[in-house]
């Protein structure tokens, strides 16, 4: 026969687990929605996986070191094209983001594309690129690149980019803090102050219908490009900042801290 006291602590806990499990229903409710994680994908060549297309471009599915067995996508060769289906409407407004790390000396773009299979640079519509000089994160602006910030090598970057696909364009935001939302502080712009870009290309009452990444000359080597956490939100026009790939959340702790005391019931049992 269990104590008041034993019977109290399982009560305890699982009024708590009770909470963990409704705070990760309002999680899963959130109004981003999952492009590709990499999880549960062969640790292979990601094209012909899950929706991705590939072009003259080696990219696989891989873990790193020192990171468990978190999948993200490894890009190691410095020409080609890589995409899978997204859709942003035409004249509705979404928020992407995505994480991104690299290392080495190779560029690479990327963005959306109205097209259902690019293969240009004039394909792009947002147009985001990593550039081998300075190492710096540049956007397309209509006829031109700016400079919006330079990168630290073997860094993971949180990026949003607010995709409205009624002006043609884009805003972004970009930190370097593991599961913490973008502040108003996080806004990238450019040296005259602008937050506002113009797509490379644009065609009113076209959607965008594709994630897309053209990797270019630049370098020499590996010079990898490392993807994970791709995810759009699903409500037209709201700047959602939240980061959708946060660290353990309080309905997580909440968990582990009665795994023990349960563990000793199950034994019981």
């Amino acid at each position: 026969m269990m104590t008041r006291q034993t019977m109290t602590g399982n009560v305890a806990c699982l009024v708590l687990l009770g909470l963990a499990v409704g705070l990760g229903a309002g999680v899963a409710q959130a109004e981003f929605l999952v492009v590709e994680d990499f999880e549960g994908l062969d640790l292979d060549r990601i094209g012909g996986q899950n929706g991705w297309v590939a072009s003259g471009l080696s990219g696989e599915v891989v873990t790193l070191p020192g990171q468990g067995d978190n999948q993200v996508l490894e890009l190691t060769v410095d020409t080609g094209v890589l995409r899978k289906g997204l859709t942003i409407p035409t004249g509705e407004t979404r928020m992407l983001f995505l994480r991104f790390r690299f290392d080495g000396s190779h560029n690479y773009s990327l963005g959306m594309s109205r097209l259902t299979a690019p293969t240009e640079y004039s394909d792009f519509g947002p147009e985001l690129r990593r550039v081998t000089a300075q190492d710096r994160l540049e956007i397309h602006d209509g006829s031109t690149y700016e400079t919006l910030d330079e990168l630290t090598h073997l860094t993971w970057y949180n990026l949003w980019a607010l995709v409205d696909n009624a002006s043609g364009t884009t805003q972004v935001w970009m930190h370097a803090r593991d599961g913490q939302a973008a502040t108003t502080g996080d806004q990238l712009d450019d040296d005259e102050g602008d937050t506002v870009f113009n797509f490379r290309s644009f065609v009113s009452g076209n959607d965008l219908v594709n994630f897309y990444l053209k990797a270019s000359d630049g370098g020499s080597g590996p010079a990898p490009l490392w993807l994970d956490d791709i995810y759009m939100e699903n409500v037209d026009g709201s700047a959602n900042l939240t980061n959708p790939v946060p660290e353990p959340t309080t309905a997580v702790l909440l968990v582990l801290a009665c795994l023990p005391a349960l563990r000793r019931r199950w034994r019981r049992a």
